[in-house]
């Protein structure tokens, strides 16, 4: 791990020769460009967690990052990342718990896919440009935080009110803002209340 340096250029592809690395923390450093999707290969069968928050890395997230077989906690947060999420890289056997991937330029709908993940209980995409609905089955899942707020994501006022209904009866932690309701005079604010201190 080398988070908190001055780091900058690319993501060296060199890091995929690192066959028993269990985790790749290399938040708040000056990484730009994109990631290679040459890291992600069969060397990385031990990989467990990812984290570069807090960088400049740019283009699409590769959807080879997704075929590691043990990843459990991706945070690409905080950079510059665009594109879709791709429905496809969302199977059943994965073993994401938490994905964070707030704070980027990502544009497109929320795949239904997600709902798919049977291990994810934390996901953040709040502050892209997601459109399109909500997925309902998203809170039909063991969320304990799912944040989804300043988007471009739609639908009816009843619509919303259901599906925030229904999150907040499953997660600790839901927030939705959205300005795109159909019917609403004034932006919308669905969050529910911070748990109690312990």
């Amino acid at each position: 791990s080398a988070p908190h340096n001055n780091f900058n250029g690319t993501v060296p592809e060199t890091l995929s020769q690192l066959r028993h690395l269990r985790s790749l923390n290399l938040n708040f450093n000056h990484f730009s460009g994109e990631l290679p999707s040459r890291l992600f290969t069969s060397n990385w069968t031990s990989l467990m967690a990812l984290s570069v928050h807090a960088n400049e890395l740019s283009g699409t997230i590769p959807s080879s990052l997704f075929s590691l077989p043990n990843l459990n906690q991706l945070v690409l947060a905080s950079n510059r990342f665009e594109g879709t999420l791709p429905a496809s890289v969302f199977t059943a056997d994965t073993l994401l718990s938490l994905i964070y991937l707030n704070n980027n330029n990502l544009s497109g709908t929320i795949p239904a896919t997600m709902c798919g993940l049977q291990h994810l209980q934390n996901l953040a995409l709040e502050r892209n440009h997601l459109s399109g609905t909500i997925p309902h089955c998203l809170c039909n899942t063991s969320f304990s935080d799912l944040q989804l707020h300043h988007n471009e994501l739609v639908g009816t006022l009843p619509e919303l009110r259901s599906i925030f209904s229904m999150c907040v009866y499953r997660a600790h932690s839901f927030s939705l803002h959205s300005s795109n309701v159909a019917g609403a005079k004034q932006p919308l604010l669905l969050e529910s209340p911070p748990p109690p201190p312990p």
